[in-house]
């Protein structure tokens, strides 16, 4: 809660664009991480709404060059500016249908990186039934649950419950360390409590079309594995290599364009798992991390972090750029 007042009490006196003034390091690369673009509400992991956006870039165009990552290597020395990459993951058809449309009337170009199986046929990331079925949870208005998603993980609520986010974090770090069998078994087990049938899902992902359309105008498109399996858990040699491989193959095929641009689902990985990006011919490896990415060097694959933009207003999400420039965020 301190922690909270601070940085809105910063934001109110925009102390951000103090901070972006001292000492500014050369050659600064500031990465933003967005997923969804949209409207809708959700109490468990809120997009940033469209208005929001677009004030946002407007904001930044004014202090900012926008660049992509193929790009960002021979923009450095040209601009006089500090250079911005907007970089997407996942692939939810709202940025087709929200973000999209204001990038193309701003002119700025963009990165967006596709979990393969979701264009494929509309599948939905675990991550996102996961916390569709903790709104159900949360509003669905009983005194007591009890579900056991496998013989370890089981959802103990009494109501009244106030720790709702503690506990969707909680139950989402165990099944990280699951593999995708037991995870998605665990998720199908969450589904059962509330129906013997097939869950629908109100969210929509871009189709083949749709990426091969945003990738002819102005958006770099890079890969985010096959299934959005969170890759230390992956112990099969063949998985992980089919997850890094045959994702960059099915982009290559669909959009046309090199693909060279790696982002690890939530974050995730070890030596293993870059050794194998970088064997696969991929450029950049995109990261979850505190701390800025001022400088980009030489390295090949170029592990790149990137600063999660929260559904907030646009000056806290200004001052929290400015932190993570600084590397404090």
């Amino acid at each position: 809660m301190f922690r909270k007042i601070i940085f809105k009490t910063a934001a109110t006196f925009q102390l951000g664009n103090i901070l972006e003034r001292i000492h500014k390091p050369e050659h600064k690369v500031t990465v933003l991480c967005f997923h969804r673009i949209s409207s809708e509400f959700d109490s468990f992991w809120q997009p940033v709404y469209p208005e929001t956006f677009r004030l946002l870039l407007d904001q930044l165009k004014k202090q900012y060059r926008f660049t992509t990552f193929s790009q960002a290597h021979n923009a450095i020395h040209k601009s006089e500016h500090p250079l911005i990459i907007l970089s997407f993951d996942d692939g939810y058809k709202d940025f087709f249908e929200e973000a999209f449309p204001i990038l193309t009337d701003l002119e700025i170009p963009s990165n967006h990186n596709i979990v393969t199986e979701c264009a494929d046929g509309n599948r939905i990331i675990w991550t996102q039934k996961l916390n569709h079925l903790f709104g159900k949870l949360k509003y669905s208005g009983n005194y007591r649950h009890e579900i056991h998603l496998n013989d370890e993980i089981v959802i103990r609520i009494k109501q009244p419950f106030n720790n709702w986010q503690s506990l969707n974090s909680k139950i989402l770090y165990q099944l990280f360390n699951l593999e995708v069998e037991d995870r998605n078994r665990c998720i199908e087990n969450f589904e059962a409590y509330f129906s013997k049938d097939k869950m629908e899902y109100p969210y929509k992902m871009m189709n083949w079309e749709e990426i091969k359309t945003i990738s002819d105008n102005n958006v770099e498109i890079g890969s985010h594995t096959i299934t959005h399996d969170i890759l230390p858990s992956v112990k099969s040699e063949s998985r992980l290599t089919n997850e890094i491989f045959e994702s960059k193959r099915i982009l290559e095929k669909n959009t046309g364009k090199p693909c060279k641009v790696f982002s690890l689902p939530n974050g995730q990985t070890n030596e293993r798992i870059n050794k194998l990006i970088s064997s696969a011919g991929y450029e950049h490896i995109l990261e979850l991390r505190r701390g800025g990415n001022n400088i980009f060097s030489n390295e090949i694959p170029l592990m790149v972090n990137r600063l999660n933009v929260n559904p907030e207003p646009v000056s806290m999400m200004m001052f929290r750029m400015a932190l993570y420039n600084k590397g404090i965020n």
